[in-house]
């Protein structure tokens, strides 16, 4: 439970965090092939993700991000849909405009690192006018309601077309590019099959992940699994999360 969060949508103090060292956070960091998400799509993921874990709603809807600056904790999916990618310089609250602290990829650190000459100046150039406009897409975004509903209808499309279809191609071109003798086109169609499939099971496994709801043992804290039931206030003794009276009651 983090002293810094509590949920905008039921009040609730208790939240589990998602940063490094966990695993999805690893592989974002290093797994190389993500550095295009983040250097040519402008995809950027948060350092820290509070999961509340009082909300009975889908993980999706329950993630939030706190901005460094003002302490404001917004929904992550503000910067979901349509607001996901173009993100090249960072987050950026939409509130007070303080930059939200981001993971980076190794090989995109790599890369930005070399190219630093090139695309510095452009940020010096145009960061103020920069935030503006990433403040305002994101309020747009928050005002059309996006954080209470579901990011993606058809997740084995999403699958294909966000992560197979993308990694066949790229796959293909690849082993064309570096191979010494012509690959026949039945080789590089049978590639971007496979990862298309591949991306069928990436979408279903994210279906599962993200629209799980918290499960918690009716009488116990929602936080630590402390038995709450005969106590007389409704703050768990043992990790101090602010309870409701039903979840004290085992039936």
């Amino acid at each position: 439970m983090s002293t810094e969060f509590c949920c905008p949508h039921c009040g609730r103090n208790a939240c589990r965090e998602v940063r490094l060292p966990q695993p999805a956070c690893l592989f974002w960091v290093l797994f190389p092939a993500l550095a295009f998400n983040e250097l040519v799509l402008g995809q950027r993921v948060p350092r820290v993700t509070y999961i509340c874990v009082g909300c009975d709603q889908p993980m999706v809807l329950r993630q939030y991000v706190r901005c460094a600056a003002c302490s404001r904790l917004h929904s992550a999916m503000h910067w979901g849909r349509g607001n996901a990618f173009g993100h090249w310089f960072g987050l950026f609250c939409p509130d007070c405009g303080g930059r939200i602290p981001v993971m980076m990829n190794v090989a995109s650190v790599i890369v930005a690192g070399v190219l630093a000459p090139l695309w510095w100046p452009v940020w010096r150039l145009t960061r103020l006018r920069w935030i503006a406009w990433e403040r305002r897409r994101t309020q747009r975004v928050a005002a059309g309601g996006t954080a209470m509903r579901m990011p993606i209808r058809r997740w084995t499309l999403w699958g294909i077309f966000a992560f197979g279809l993308p990694a066949g191609l790229m796959t293909a071109v690849a082993t064309a590019w570096t191979s010494n003798v012509p690959i026949p086109w039945w080789v590089s169609a049978t590639q971007v099959l496979l990862l298309m499939l591949l991306g069928v099971a990436f979408g279903v496994v994210m279906k599962w992940f993200l629209t799980r709801r918290h499960r918690f043992e009716r009488g116990h804290c929602r936080s630590c699994g402390y038995d709450l039931k005969g106590l007389p206030s409704e703050v768990c003794p043992e990790c101090g999360y602010h309870f409701a009276a039903e979840d004290a009651t085992a039936d």
